[in-house]
């Protein structure tokens, strides 16, 4: 091989390894932007967690139908009937009666038990109230601050309640 040959294919080899290096560089560049740029969206996705957790706390929950129920309403087609949630138990009350039921109930979405493996009742947001003790259950058709107006599933029912509001 003659000497221009061998000092080309040097120059050649040279600039091959030099060519590589520099885009090994260029592409360590591109990842490491993209690393960057990575990095913030992680940033700004934490920030709006952080700010979505703190607006909770800040505004007040949404009341669901166990919190609703809490406090002593009266029948509307029968005065002296009352129902009473107090936590989880459920009293019926009839002025001039002294048998008062008083039962634990649930909030579930169904009527089929709502008990956990350790047999204690689960209240979640649903639109179905259940009394386990009774095997009784109504769907909640209308809940709000004023009015109570659920159907006895089974027999089909309605039964309409107004809250009774605290003398001041």
């Amino acid at each position: 091989m003659k000497a221009y040959q061998v000092i080309i294919i040097g120059l050649m080899a040279q600039a091959i390894i030099l060519g590589c290096g520099e885009k090994r560089n260029e592409d360590k560049s591109a990842h490491e932007v993209k690393n960057e740029a990575f990095s913030e969206e992680v940033k700004d996705s934490e920030q709006t967690l952080a700010d979505s957790v703190n607006q909770e706390k800040d505004e007040p929950r949404e009341m669901d139908n166990f919190d609703m129920l809490q406090g002593k309403w009266q029948s509307i087609n029968d005065a002296s009937s009352y129902l009473v949630f107090h936590g989880d138990r459920r009293k019926e009350i009839t002025l001039g009666l002294e048998n008062e039921l008083d039962e634990k109930f649930s909030i579930s979405n169904n009527c089929e038990s709502t008990s956990d493996s350790n047999g204690a009742e689960q209240s979640t947001q649903g639109n179905y109230i259940r009394v386990a003790e009774s095997d009784m259950c109504w769907y909640i058709i209308k809940l709000n601050a004023d009015t109570l107006s659920m159907s006895y599933v089974g027999r089909g029912n309605t039964l309409t309640y107004k809250k009774v509001k605290n003398n001041p």
